[in-house]
This record gives structure tokens, sequence and C-alpha cells, in this order.
């Protein structure tokens, strides 16, 4: 039976809880106060936060009918997604986990190519969520979490590592975990965050790839850092954005290069050949490079 809240009669349930924000929202506003640009700072917000929210919101649609239906609540820069567990007991949260972090990684890059960075928390636990209300334990660690400060990263929650190590130990190989590509670890801290830019490679199968997010993620990243030279509390934001985007690219480019041997065929030369072509959007910064880059999951 599929656990749905009942705001008739309100109770708790086991659930995978997303609540994000916008970093630096009241200062752009401020800054577009004092340089008379309200209205189109406006335009743009409202622009690309529709955008973003009209993501979720055509996947609740499309799964209104199915397992993975979810409740969204916003307010401005600030976004609660929160989807109950189909069968608590069953496959270790997988199908939601696996729903929420797909459906953010679009977030946060759609959001990240219009130079708005977001930040925040997927924890699991008890909640409740209708139209007028967001409560439970699950919501207090994220925003708790969110209030860390630091980089601009969707982090999993302590509550929720144990629901990945227990998905990855399903699978012989955890690269076949349907989770893997849509994690990385921070090695500063060990926290786990959302691959934000792993929709850009999603239809390499089908010779697709997204330079159009590279090149903007890379433009907004190479502008942060030049704008914010003399801000290093800001700037420090830029430069993990840009070793991130850095190991992606790299990372991608270095997984097909054993596909451009002598023994490869017509399709895998061609499929190597463009995965290289990515490194072309790597963001100039070898200045950074000595510092931690992200890994991969089991690394």
């Amino acid at each position: 039976m599929h656990l749905r809240w009942h705001p008739k009669s309100p109770s708790l349930l086991p659930t995978i809880v997303c609540y994000a924000d916008i970093l630096g929202f009241r200062e752009l506003t401020e800054c577009a106060h004092r340089l008379g640009e309200e209205t189109e700072f406006l335009q743009k917000i409202k622009s690309s936060l529709a955008k973003a929210y009209d993501i979720v919101r055509e996947a609740k649609t499309l799964n209104e009918q199915a397992p993975s239906i979810f409740d969204m609540k916003v307010f401005t820069d600030n976004i609660v997604v929160a989807q109950p567990l189909h069968t608590p007991r069953h496959k270790h949260a997988e199908p939601e986990l696996g729903n929420v972090l797909k459906l953010f990684a679009q977030v946060q890059a759609s959001l990240a190519a219009d130079g708005f960075l977001l930040r925040g928390a997927i924890t699991y636990g008890d909640h409740y969520q209708d139209n007028d209300i967001a409560y439970g334990k699950a919501l207090i660690e994220a925003i708790d979490l969110d209030k860390t400060g630091g980089s601009p990263r969707l982090v999993l929650a302590s509550s929720v590592e144990p629901l990945v190590s227990k998905q990855l130990s399903q699978y012989d190989d955890h690269c076949w975990a349907p989770l893997y590509q849509e994690l990385l670890e921070d090695q500063r801290d060990g926290r786990l965050f959302i691959n934000y830019l792993a929709p850009a490679f999603e239809l390499v199968s089908e010779g697709l790839i997204d330079y159009d997010l590279l090149a903007s993620h890379s433009k907004i990243v190479r502008e942060g850092l030049n704008l914010y030279q003399s801000d290093p509390h800001v700037r420090v934001k830029y430069e993990w954005m840009a070793r991130y985007h850095n190991y992606v690219c790299q990372e991608f480019a270095d997984r097909y290069s054993n596909l451009s041997g002598e023994e490869a065929d017509t399709q895998q030369a061609a499929e190597a050949a463009e995965a290289q072509s990515v490194l072309r959007h790597k963001v100039p910064c070898e200045d950074l490079l000595s510092k931690l880059s992200p890994r991969p999951l089991d690394a």
C-alpha cells in the first residue's frame, strides 16, 4: 500500500526530505536595490526559479499515480521536497532516494547555469507535509545542516548514509548501483553530495552531451572567481565549484579514454573523441589543483 499524508488525520511517516535555498539571496537583492536594478533582478530570479520549480512540478505530475509521488513547498528562494517511503522495509528506500537525487541534480544544475548557487541537505526520518505545513525531525536536521554554511552543495545527512550503504551492499560492483553516478564524496569533510552536473552526460549513450550546461557552469565559475578575488569568504565557494567542475569533466574523459586504442571500433573511437571534447570546458585554475577535489562514492 502506498503511504500518503492525510491533512484531516495528520501523522508522521518515514520520509526522504530535501531542504535547499539559494546562497546569498539577500545580498543579491540588496545589491540590485543599490544599483536601481530591482525589476531586472526580479525578472531574472523569477524566470530562473520558475524553470527550476517546474522541473519538480512536472516530475510530480508524471508520477501522480506512481509510488514515487512527493510533495513540494516553496517560499521564494527556499524549497522543501518530501517523499514518503512507498514500502519502508523494502529496498532500503532505493526508489525514493533515487528520485530525489535525480530531481535535485536537475534543479541545482538549472539554477547554477543561471548563476544562482543552491545549498541544502537531504535527510531521512519522520515527517509530515501538506499545503500549509512541513513538520518533523527530518526537516529540522536538513535546516540545521544548511545553517552550517559552506560550499554550494546538497549534502546527505547522517540519517541517509546507512540507506546508501545498504543500497551499495546489494551490488557486487558498486558501479552498478543506481545512485553511484549521482553522488560524490567531498574529501574535506567526508560528506556525500549530489553530483549535479551528472545530467549533462545522461544521454551520452545516444551521442549527446549537454555542452550548454557545461559551458554555462564554467562561465559562472570563472566569473565568480574573478569577481570575488578580494572577498575570500565568497570566493572559496567558487573555488569549490571550480574543483568540482574540473573533476567531473576529467573523470568523464578518463572513463572513455580506454576506448580509443587500436582495438576500438568506429563507434568506440567516436565516443572517446566526444568524451575528450568535454575537457575544453574545464575552468583554468592551476592554483587550486593542490587542494582536495571530490572523489567517487566508493573511494
